[in-house]
């Protein structure tokens, strides 16, 4: 596979620098040594590409997702996260559902999303949609999506 990179890189006069490159080996469980023009490459434990951090799992991370996604939502809501503060559940929520969303599900489909991962993603997104529409912690989980018009995390997925 890297003779090919090699001989299409010289081809069409790129080049491409071993000791910026990085290999991530999957489902291989003794070390293996690649070279690119004659230099090693280095073979690293995770690899962040196109801002998906990729582990030999190949796993969803909820608790980073979780706190990317409490980043934006401080960031863009600040003070009104609240339902009884500036801002009305439905602003808040087109807020959550177009800036928010994307930012916890970005990459997810090219990785694998267990069950307990899933909940916990879940369980976030209703304790949040929950504070934005000022419902106590008791509440069901039905009110909560109907009252707002909100999907569980699971359909965004599916699309």
């Amino acid at each position: 596979m890297l003779d090919i990179v090699e001989y299409n890189t010289k081809r069409e006069l790129v080049k491409i620098n071993p000791d910026k490159s990085e290999l991530l080996t999957l489902g291989c469980k003794h070390s293996i040594e690649v070279t690119l023009g004659g230099a090693p490459i280095a073979t690293v434990t995770s690899v962040k590409h196109l801002g998906i951090d990729r582990t030999a799992k190949n796993t969803v991370d909820p608790d980073v997702r979780i706190k990317i996604a409490q980043r934006t939502v401080y960031a863009a809501l600040g003070p009104g996260l609240h339902a009884r503060i500036e801002l009305s559940p439905k602003v808040s929520f087109h807020v959550w559902k177009m800036f928010v969303i994307p930012r916890i599900l970005y990459g997810i489909e090219v990785q694998v999303l267990s069950s307990t991962n899933l909940r916990k993603l879940e369980a976030f997104q209703r304790k949040i949609l929950r504070h934005l529409q000022g419902l106590p912690e008791g509440s069901s989980n039905a009110t909560v999506y109907t009252l707002i018009g909100a999907e569980p995390i699971e359909l965004f997925i599916a699309r």
